[in-house]
C-alpha cells in the first residue's frame, strides 16, 4: 500500500484506496441497557461509546494492492482511521477484519500470480477500545 494519500481510510497508518462508488458503508451502533418500569415505560441508558463497522468494497484492485491490504488485515488488531459520521471528524479506533473476498480476474503474463482481482470486499469491526 502506498504512503501517499490514496483514500480517506488508514489501516495501521497507511492509506488504502478509495472504495468503489457506493462501496463504503459506515454502521454506527449505540449499546443500551434498557428495561420497562411498572408503568410500561422504557427506561435505559447508553453503555460505553458508539461502536462502528466499516463495509468496504472495490470493483477492481491490482494483485499487489489487494495482497498488501490482506497482509495488513492478517495482523488482526488494526489501528483504523476514518471519518466519524457523528462528528464529521477523524476517528482512530482499534478494529479487526471480518471475512475478505475477492475474485481472481486476470493472471500475470507468466501465470504465477493474479494481476487483477474484482469485487474485493472486507468488513472492519470495532473492538470496543480506542
Amino acid at each position: 500500500m502506498s504512503e501517499t494519500p490514496r483514500g480517506f481510510i488508514k489501516i495501521n497508518g497507511t492509506y488504502i484506496p478509495y472504495p468503489k462508488r457506493d462501496g463504503l458503508t459506515v454502521t454506527c451502533t449505540t449499546f443500551v441497557n434498557s428495561a420497562r418500569n411498572a408503568n410500561g415505560s422504557v427506561t435505559g441508558e447508553t453503555i460505553g461509546r458508539e461502536q462502528y463497522k466499516l463495509s468496504l468494497k472495490w470493483a477492481w484492485l491490482d494483485g499487489e494492492t489487494w495482497a498488501s491490504i490482506c497482509t495488513e488485515l492478517a495482523k488482526f488488531n488494526l489501528d483504523v482511521e476514518f471519518f466519524n459520521p457523528t462528528t464529521n471528524s477523524l476517528l482512530n479506533i482499534k478494529m479487526y477484519p471480518g471475512d475478505r473476498t475477492a475474485t481472481p480476474y486476470f493472471l500475470s503474463d507468466d501465470g504465477l500470480s493474479v494481476s487483477i482481482y474484482s469485487e474485493c470486499s472486507v468488513n472492519l469491526i470495532d473492538m470496543g477500545v480506542q
